[in-house]
């Protein structure tokens, strides 16, 4: 039930978020919003998507403040939102800044695969619904030379 309230883009749902989020600095809302594309979070990730240099200080301090942000035991150095943040956090994202959205999705995309992770990848890829980036993730993870019209 909760959930669903979060979720949803209605004035409860708002209400909700505005409370969570209100007694929190903008830029602190600003790097949750860019983080919050992808379900686990590293460091380096979080720097990528937030453009911030400060991103491994800033979710060890989120951590610490409790604030929407846990480190489950493994993999080490990994970083989670709250669930229903994190629906909620995408949904804005989604309705007032779309464009940022996906770019984010692609940017995140193509930091799972350098690092190893195409399934990861290959998820984000296909929710941004960037074709010659989920072929491009295929085709390399398959251990496949790319086409020379690929590049």
């Amino acid at each position: 039930m909760l959930r669903r309230l979060v979720e949803s883009d209605g004035p409860v749902a708002d209400y909700l978020m505005g409370e969570l989020l209100q007694n929190l600095p903008p830029h602190t809302v600003e790097f949750l919003l860019r983080t919050s594309v992808v379900n686990l979070l590293h460091p380096e990730l979080a720097e990528v998507l937030s453009g911030s240099d400060s991103a491994a200080g800033d979710l060890l301090t989120l951590e610490r403040q409790n604030a929407f942000v846990s480190s489950p035991a493994t993999p080490v150095g990994r970083y989670r939102y709250h669930p229903l943040v994190t629906g909620r956090l995408r949904s804005q994202l989604r309705a007032e800044r779309p464009r940022l959205y996906v770019d984010l999705q692609r940017k995140a995309a193509m930091s799972f695969e350098q690092v190893g992770q195409p399934l990861d990848a290959l998820s984000l890829a296909v929710e941004a619904e960037d074709w010659p980036l989920v072929g491009r993730i295929c085709v390399r993870s398959a251990g496949w030379p790319s086409p020379s019209w690929s590049s």
